[in-house]
């Protein structure tokens, strides 16, 4: 009976109060370079010959040289930095870098020249021989530019700022194939909100030999156990020997739900597969949404009504 007229009590506050719905913004922001991809992920056995298209676009009025440069890396911290390395010294090849080509028409190159609004595309080339051994490599393709001084009337030289951008090189030797390994490590959030959105946080370790790729779904239930919500977790490669903090679809910076104007108790469960082939974990938490000032104010007029009838019928 007290469930029940908990129920009708929520149900009541939420028919009372839902033209109250929150407003979104968006704003864009300026790119004056691009390069595609931003990463490329490699799974592959020894031996193979990999080649990828590889795109840098000039979106100044200036034109700029790159140079070229391979670079290792290995994970940062939860938030998807990373931190660059000398070279892969404690790795079974540390001169795995050296059968990496980029080339310009078929030709190898270590620096790209591009006019203004100009695009071009290169070609990664990665050469695995027959007894290249299992492991994970992680480096960056940078593109550094090459600024030249400024000089003025009063020959003073300024030297413009110096341009870094980055392509992400994921790169899995896997003779054997073996599954992925990790753990959720915290899957949370707030007890109680007085409104959305809903803060989570799902923190993901990656315990196995190789990167992994999870991919998966939170799904949000009400009081009466029906689904009113879903969030799309967005597929982000997690390093070896790393944690990461997984965010929404189309997000780069936060994991969080909102629908509209929200009231009474609700379950979130998430559904996560470290790969498309698992494995699969689940976990589930609760969470309370009450609008205390709206639920004040609805008192309020509650009383203020009962205060009136009351006196009419005092005074009949």
């Amino acid at each position: 009976m007290k469930n029940l007229n908990l129920k009708r009590f929520f149900a009541l506050l939420g028919m009372t109060w839902m033209s109250l719905l929150p407003l979104n913004k968006a704003y864009a922001t300026s790119v004056s370079l691009r390069v595609s991809p931003p990463s490329i992920t490699i799974q592959t056995k020894a031996p193979n010959t990999i080649k990828t298209p590889l795109s840098i676009e000039n979106r100044t009025e200036q034109p700029m040289e790159f140079e070229i440069l391979l670079k290792p890396f290995r994970a940062k911290d939860s938030q998807g930095n990373v931190s660059y390395l000398e070279n892969f010294d404690k790795k079974p090849d540390p001169d795995i870098l050296k059968k990496v080509t980029i080339l310009e028409d078929d030709e190898p190159t270590n620096k790209i020249l591009l006019g203004p609004f100009q695009k071009k595309t290169l070609t990664f080339s990665l050469h695995i021989p027959t007894e290249q051994t299992e492991s994970d490599y992680y480096f960056s393709i940078l593109f550094i530019s090459n600024p030249e001084p400024s000089t003025f009337e009063k020959k003073e030289t300024i030297t413009k700022a110096q341009v870094i951008i980055a392509s992400h090189i994921l790169l899995s030797i896997q003779n054997i194939s073996s599954s992925p390994k990790g753990t959720i490590e915290e899957f949370s959030g707030p007890f109680f909100s007085q409104k959305g959105p809903i803060p989570f946080t799902l923190r993901v370790r990656n315990t196995g030999s190789h990167a992994i790729l999870p991919q998966g779904i939170i799904t949000i239930k009400n009081m009466f156990s029906q689904t009113v919500g879903a969030i799309g977790i967005k597929q982000s490669p997690i390093l070896i020997d790393s944690e990461k903090l997984l965010v929404t679809e189309g997000d780069l910076t936060k994991l969080s739900w909102q629908n509209g104007f929200l009231l009474g108790p609700y379950t979130a469960r998430l559904t996560l597969a470290l790969s498309k082939h698992g494995p699969t974990f689940t976990r589930s938490v609760q969470f309370v949404v009450l609008p205390l000032k709206e639920t004040g104010e609805i008192v309020g007029i509650f009383i203020l009504i009962l205060f009136v009838i009351k006196r009419i019928k005092k005074h009949q």
